[in-house]
């Protein structure tokens, strides 16, 4: 049983359930390290190391994404 608090958020806000891609937005400028644009959760998120591989903490998705390589101008290869 998940009971949630008045105001708050439900997690499936956060989740895309039909995979839209969000590009980054023009006015976000230079982020602190290890914080990348998640395409997927359209937000600025910490990427932790997971298993070997940087993932979001929310979605899970790994850097070596196409959409997260592109929008983050990190190299496609």
């Amino acid at each position: 049983m998940n009971a949630q608090l008045p105001g708050q958020i439900g997690i499936e806000f956060y989740f895309n359930q039909h995979l839209k891609i969000r590009p980054k937005p023009n006015w976000i400028g230079k982020l602190p390290k290890n914080y990348y644009w998640c395409p997927y959760c359209g937000e600025i998120k910490k990427f932790k190391v997971f298993k070997g591989y940087k993932r979001c903490e929310l979605c899970h998705i790994s850097m070596k994404d196409y959409y997260v390589k592109k929008f983050n101008k990190l190299e496609l290869i």
